[in-house]
């Protein structure tokens, strides 16, 4: 139900960080040697930002970043919201 939807989203938004994008910060991940872009940038803000999590379904394209890598069902398992 929406209701049921609107429960979930007010636990995660008290649970996330919004964090500023920084212009420098895609103009270093045009420099890098990440496959991909967008991953590139994820990283990069999440390290400038001590992100403790990167919450995705890519684990594969964050190999040896600082932040634990988990899948979102993980995450909801995390949170015990699944």
């Amino acid at each position: 139900t929406n209701n049921d939807r609107k429960a979930v989203l007010n636990v995660i938004l008290s649970v996330f960080k919004i964090i500023p994008l920084l212009g420098s910060t895609l103009n270093y991940c045009l420099k890098t040697d990440f496959i991909d872009y967008e991953d590139s940038i994820i990283e990069e803000t999440a390290n400038i930002n001590c992100i403790d999590y990167i919450i995705t379904n890519n684990a594969k394209h964050f190999k040896g970043t600082k932040s634990i890598i988990i899948s979102p069902k993980e995450f909801c398992t995390l949170l015990n919201i699944c």
